[in-house]
């Protein structure tokens, strides 16, 4: 919300107005601020959910993030941001200069005129980049366990479907069920008996397993 309402315009201002930025300090001071806490608090949520997967994925049994121990954590997110953006009020501000090459004074919001002959501006940018590529990095590499787990899982998952349904088709299918007859109790049971003469059929050709179960079913009746 932070980066859509302040860092977003701040960075539409600064490319529409590149060398001949407003003379507003504060302006320029708040967007860099609120640049970097929104890129650095994002690259710290995005390793806490690479953890919460981990853990979900790799030991679902074990340990696992609290809805308590989450709220802390978002909490410490967001302190952990304000802290690597706390130097940007004392080294970022509008600088003035002349440029040579076209003999025009520009106006740019980069270094403060108190730091523009000083490392303090490039330590902080190279300190900054530097931690947020290490967590991003530390993220990836938390996905690619995660990444083998579910693949191998996957795996044996088709593994055993695959003998499922190769026993499956190798099971014998040598009897032949009979379909069953619902009858009510208010039929006659000479009705449904096999012993008629235009139900019954010759039994002489079957097998005697088929035979078996077809003397059980003349024997037994479904109320």
């Amino acid at each position: 919300m932070l980066g859509v309402l302040i860092a977003m315009p701040g960075e539409i201002v600064t490319l529409i107005f590149w060398y001949i930025y407003p003379p507003i300090p504060a302006f320029c001071k708040m967007k860099v601020f609120f640049n970097i806490f929104t890129v650095s608090g994002e690259a710290f949520c995005l390793f806490l959910i690479a953890v919460d997967r981990y853990r979900k994925i790799r030991a679902p049994h074990g340990w696992q993030i609290s809805r308590r121990l989450a709220f802390a954590l978002c909490v410490l997110i967001i302190v952990a941001a304000g802290i690597f953006s706390l130097p940007v009020p004392f080294l970022w501000g509008i600088r003035s200069f002349n440029d040579n090459t076209t003999n025009v004074t520009v106006t740019v919001c980069e270094k403060d005129e108190r730091h523009v002959n000083t490392e303090e501006h490039h330590l902080d940018i190279s300190v900054t980049m530097a931690s947020i590529l290490t967590v991003l990095t530390a993220s990836i590499a938390l996905y690619i366990p995660i990444t083998y787990t579910i693949l191998s899982s996957e795996s044996n998952d088709s593994v055993t479907m695959k003998k499922m349904t190769r026993q499956k088709q190798t099971e014998p299918h040598d009897v032949i069920s009979i379909p069953s007859i619902q009858v009510s109790e208010h039929m006659d049971i000479e009705d449904t008996a096999f012993h008629d003469k235009e139900t019954k059929s010759n039994t002489s050709d079957m097998p005697t397993s088929i035979k078996i179960q077809k003397k059980r079913f003349e024997n037994t009746y479904y109320f």
